[in-house]
């Protein structure tokens, strides 16, 4: 079997590797909870939580889909076009109506399979580009020592994990934040 004698070192390679992608993905999910759907920024998800489903009528429960009628459908299009009409402020003191959780962070656990209620991911996938970035440019292992790694101290210092939350903490909200407003979830 190839590679028994060394697993250790091969395992003590592959594993920091791990660990950048996690803390990268642990800052978004972070954010993702704290900053938009904790704040009154919760409006922005205007397909998710404060509106139904094309086809599908959400009960009050919150937890049972039924396929809405015609004449449901028709009465939904007069609504959103009665709401366009005088006022498009939503109301964010109390939960969003289409939120199956009634404490902050606000989700809509009955979207999970509708793929016209779910992100996109543009800003998630940007971001991680971004950490990536902040990765190589202070990563310390055996395979690749970046410049910035080698000005710190006598071994080198490993800043990749600190340097990819940094970069994609920095951009996610900005790039989340474009995406919310453009498409709405």
């Amino acid at each position: 079997m190839v590679g028994r004698n060394k697993f250790s070192t091969i395992l003590s390679n592959f594993l920091p590797m791990i660990g950048y992608w996690i803390s990268i993905y642990f800052i978004l999910v972070l954010e993702e909870n704290f900053i938009f759907r904790s704040t009154r920024l919760i409006k922005l998800f205007r397909i998710e939580l404060y509106e139904p489903a094309d086809d599908e009528v959400i009960h009050s429960t919150g937890y049972q889909f039924r396929t809405a009628t015609t004449s449901e459908k028709k009465e939904h299009q007069n609504n959103e076009t009665t709401a366009a009409t005088t006022d498009t402020s939503i109301d964010t003191s109390i939960p969003p109506p289409y939120a199956t959780t009634q404490n902050t962070p606000y989700y809509n656990f009955n979207a999970w399979d509708s793929i016209n209620q779910q992100t996109l991911g543009y800003a998630a996938c940007l971001a991680f580009c971004f950490g990536v970035a902040g990765v190589v440019l202070g990563m310390n292992q055996v395979y690749y020592v970046c410049r910035f790694a080698a000005l710190v101290g006598e071994y080198n210092a490993d800043l990749g994990t600190f340097l990819a939350i940094g970069f994609s903490g920095l951009v996610y909200p900005f790039f989340r934040y474009f995406e919310l407003k453009r498409f709405g979830r």
